[in-house]
């Protein structure tokens, strides 16, 4: 059978989190697994070479970023879509399956996605569903999810390596400008924890990504730092011991009320 999905993994001195992403991904002739890790000096290598039977490639130190290495990675890809998972992020039981039945049933989507469940430091986890209408103010399309066509990263490029937080934010938004399309599957495909460096970095990420909605065209400079504006003042709040503790409380029992209603 031809390999129908890569995978690429960056990562870098996160040998767990590369562990935990590994041993979610089915063994498969259809898949192709790709590490490029940035150089780790932890025990990431000896994971990677303790399973050198199920990687088809690997490198170690050549990257200059995130960026370049999601760019190594898919150049070296062969499969029909790529995927791409940072060490740690991880898919679900039925994801590959379902990425080949979509695929199938809607041959000319250049983007398959689904639905991220987010996993918490407390331990609690909760879906988000993805909503490509919402791109213009915040990314409603989660990376860990997305399967690209070989073809579209042919025709559109890869990740622009001067965005050190927003990458794949912007290049979905080129992909949105050049008429791309997306495909929601309508199912969750992958499980991320929050915490990363987006999360980390939320300032440097929020400009980013206002930065590249007024380059792509997607909105004007007024609604992009009103939407940067809004988005930093309620993450500031979420910061905040007293009030993130509280908007977190009000946000559980609001789910809990949604749930019994909803059965």
């Amino acid at each position: 059978m031809s390999i129908f999905v890569s995978v690429v993994i960056p990562v870098k001195n996160d040998a767990d989190g590369l562990r935990k992403t590994l041993g979610s991904l089915p063994v498969r002739d259809a898949l192709e697994v790709i590490i490029i890790d940035g150089g780790s000096s932890d025990g990431t290598l000896d994971v990677i070479s303790a399973q050198a039977d199920r990687i088809r490639y690997w490198e170690s130190g050549l990257d200059t970023g995130i960026a370049d290495a999601m760019n190594r990675g898919v150049a070296r890809a062969e499969g029909d879509y790529v995927a791409i998972l940072n060490a740690g992020d991880v898919w679900l039981d039925r994801t590959l399956d379902l990425v080949m039945r979509e695929a199938a049933e809607n041959p000319t989507a250049d983007v398959l996605h689904g639905t991220i469940e987010y996993a918490a430091s407390d331990g609690r986890r909760h879906l988000v569903a993805p909503n490509v209408a919402r791109l213009p103010r915040r990314m409603w399309v989660f990376h860990p999810t997305m399967f690209v066509s070989h073809k579209c990263y042919e025709r559109l490029g890869g990740y622009d390596t001067s965005y050190r937080y927003a990458m794949d934010s912007e290049w979905c938004h080129r992909a949105i400008r050049s008429g791309a399309r997306f495909h929601d599957v309508g199912e969750p495909l992958a499980c991320m924890a929050l915490g990363g460096q987006s999360d980390r970095n939320y300032v440097d990420a929020l400009r980013e990504y206002r930065r590249s909605v007024i380059l792509h065209r997607l909105a004007g400079p007024c609604r992009a730092w009103l939407t940067y504006l809004t988005v930093r003042a309620g993450k500031t709040v979420l910061r905040l011991p007293y009030l993130g503790r509280l908007v977190s409380t009000l946000g559980r029992s609001g789910l809990a009320r949604s749930s019994r209603h909803s059965g």
